[in-house]
């Protein structure tokens, strides 16, 4: 997140209270940790109301994971996987006393690319089942830093004195918090520690 000093900002509006609470529905077997679509969507709504540069960094979300699907689940393997998948269900109901004839998956890739040209020639869109023209793994692909490397960002001199000048304020500030809750004023005492056998 290129804005960390958001959430301080988020916080003194009070975004802990206002986020939706999920607890577990015991009735439908989902534990707290299982959130559906209406929890995740509130929560969008009020971090983006709270912090619009939140929302920045979702803008390049949809050609992204256009992307990202069409890398990971190309047609073929995506239609490959459809085909054993069923294959696998009607072999276990066979397997369970199903007397049925096999079922060939329904759908084939060039069902799938006649869709496809059904569906340019009705929006004046150009979509291709096998995703965008310029795919590449690289696209999703990071160079592991070597031992010692700068990131790019610190090649720039005025990053580097924005960089300095934020961590003076916020050091000397911690600084101060620290250590006037440990200053003892005139005529105080030291509290005495506990000691533990």
């Amino acid at each position: 997140f290129d804005h960390p000093k958001e959430f301080y900002r988020m916080q003194q509006f009070g975004i802990m209270s206002q986020l939706p609470i999920n607890k577990a529905k015991n009735d439908e077997d989902k534990p707290a940790y299982v959130y559906d679509v209406v929890h995740t969507n509130s929560t969008m709504v009020i971090m983006h109301g709270m912090c619009p540069r939140a929302a920045e960094l979702g803008s390049t979300d949809p050609a992204y994971k256009h992307k990202m699907y069409h890398i990971s689940h190309p047609l073929d393997k995506f239609i490959d996987e459809c085909v054993r998948s069923w294959d696998e269900y009607q072999e276990s109901w066979r397997k369970a006393g199903c007397t049925a004839e096999y079922i060939p998956y329904p759908y084939t890739k060039e069902m799938v690319r006649g869709y496809f040209d059904e569906y340019n020639k009705a929006t004046g869109m150009s979509i291709d089942p096998r995703g965008p023209a310029d795919l590449s793994k690289e696209d999703f692909q990071q160079e592991a830093p070597s031992f010692a490397q700068l990131p790019a960002w610190a090649a720039d001199d005025r990053n580097i004195e924005m960089a300095e000048q934020a961590s003076k304020a916020e050091g000397a500030k911690w600084w101060y918090d620290i250590s006037s809750s440990n200053v003892l004023k005139p005529g105080e005492i030291a509290p005495q520690k506990a000691k533990h056998h």
